[in-house]
């Protein structure tokens, strides 16, 4: 093979697994001062594909009612019943045990897992009313990201295994099928690289950072042409409370029993004198202190090159209601967080039509907040911020957006360098143009370059606003710490 013109590089593939509203309230999609949903019309005409374990045809999530026709780009195919593709959903095929030769596959693109269902309605299912889960969760109206983005769904993994060749195959098909951006809540190399080629086409690639968190290190998706989604808290929440006979509260958060949980019946024995209580809150609405860092996410930096650093951008990932097989499911995950981005990222591409993967990438990280919704730190805080509410469609690549300073949060566009990250690992600059850092251990000393615009001394506010795009001024400073931190 390795005589061929057209044969780059064999590898062997192993087997990976899928990492497992009221967001788009959350993020500030639908405010009515500055709606998103309103500006770029809901992300209509763009079509995102979705690589996971299939969908479900017939959900309501899934429904296009409203819809117009897929755009004339539109060059793919749908391997379900005549009657199941629509207008919403475009496009459905699978890639399990795919034949290159005959080009189909030997399963169908139908959701047997449920995973796949759900994030494809996160990125960008349809209204649907009174949306709940067991009654917890309910909303009024649940939708995606971009209600009115096209869906391609494109089936890889058989419940909870998926082959790097049905990945590779997958990617190839949905760019040459004309999807605007590719959805992987997945992870391994094949993302890497089909991504590459994605992003040389146009084609936008969001995906997931894994779930094997808190550590430092366990980030998977780490190319630097993707954009890598860790998962954070949003600020609804579930919460029992059971209080102990001696005044003490515990507050516990779950809508399901584990899986290793034990089927059997037991004696029912009421004692004489119970001393403890049980009290479900149920849904519990703007939780302060949101976003926070989901424990599972998986963290940063690359090992294999430590100078990347990822996850890019974290999004909603804990406690997530969206389709599944049967009505509407409460899960978490990164692979939850991801879609988010992808729906994003989608609304963006509608707004700027010419902008290229990178520029989306850049609007989306540049554009986020590093503080949450009381105007602190986000806790356990690892990517350099969330996705901001409502911000990034608008803003163009180039304008740099760090954490707000503290005294001031109310400030636009105001910065503060941070240097906390200094002790344990580099972080880019918040310069405008570029995010740069040179570090070097010097003797028992560790020395940061950072660069940035027209700004005062490092750790001082700068105001942004005072760039201008035709500006080429800049202002160096030097920062010696001790290597103890």
């Amino acid at each position: 093979m390795s005589k061929l013109d057209w044969f780059l590089h064999a590898y062997p593939s192993p087997v990976y697994r899928p990492l497992t509203t009221h967001t788009p309230e959350f993020l500030g999609l639908s405010q009515p001062s500055h709606s998103v949903w309103n500006a770029t019309n809901m992300g209509e005409g763009i079509i995102i594909g979705i690589l996971d374990t299939g969908i479900t045809p017939g959900h309501p999530s899934f429904d296009d009612d409203g819809m117009p026709p897929p755009p004339a780009k539109w060059n793919g195919r749908c391997d379900l019943n005549a009657s199941a593709c629509n207008n919403k959903l475009i496009g459905a095929r699978s890639f399990v045990n795919y034949d290159k030769v005959t080009r189909r596959s030997t399963a169908t693109p139908v959701d047997d897992e449920g995973h796949g269902t759900h994030t494809a309605s996160t990125a960008a299912g349809a209204f649907v009313t009174n949306a709940s889960a067991y009654g917890n969760a309910r909303a009024i109206t649940a939708s995606g990201m971009a209600p009115r983005a096209h869906i391609a769904v494109y089936k890889v993994c058989n419940e909870d295994t998926c082959h790097g060749y049905d990945i590779l195959a997958a990617m190839d098909a949905a760019v040459d099928d004309g999807v605007d951006v590719i959805s992987l809540s997945l992870g391994g190399p094949p993302v890497a690289q089909g991504g590459f080629k994605a992003i040389n086409k146009g084609v936008f690639v969001s995906c997931s950072a894994g779930n094997t968190g808190p550590n430092r290190g366990t980030v998977t998706n780490d190319a630097p042409w993707l954009l890598t989604v860790g998962a954070s808290t949003t600020d609804r929440s579930f919460l029992s409370t059971v209080k102990l006979g001696d005044g003490q509260e515990l507050d516990g958060e779950s809508l399901s029993q584990p899986r290793d949980f034990e089927s059997k019946m037991l004696p029912l024995v009421y004692p004489g004198h119970a001393t403890a209580t049980i009290i479900f809150k149920g849904t519990v609405m703007h939780t302060p202190h949101s976003p926070a860092m989901a424990s599972f996410s998986s963290r940063g930096p690359s090992q294999i090159t430590p100078g990347i650093l990822k996850p890019d951008i974290t999004g909603p990932g804990v406690n997530i209601l969206a389709a599944w097989t049967s009505a509407f499911e409460v899960f978490s995950g990164t692979s939850m967080s991801c879609p988010h981005l992808s729906g994003v990222a989608a609304l963006i591409k509608k707004a700027h039509p010419d902008w290229s993967p990178a520029a989306i990438k850049s609007a989306i990280m540049t554009t986020a907040y590093a503080t949450d919704n009381s105007r602190g730190p986000i806790l356990d805080e690892t990517p350099p911020g969330r996705l901001v509410r409502g911000r990034s469609w608008s803003r163009g690549p180039a304008e740099g957006h760090g954490p707000r300073t503290r005294l001031r949060p109310h400030a636009p566009r105001l910065h503060s360098l941070p240097l906390r990250p200094l002790r344990q690992q580099p972080c880019p600059s918040y310069s405008w143009r570029t995010s740069e850092l040179l570090l070097r251990e010097e003797h028992q000393r560790s020395r940061a370059e950072l660069s940035f615009h027209i700004g005062q001394a490092a750790g001082d506010p700068f105001d942004a606003g005072q760039l201008h795009a035709d500006s080429d001024q800049r202002q160096g400073a030097k920062v010696d710490v001790p290597g103890d931190g």
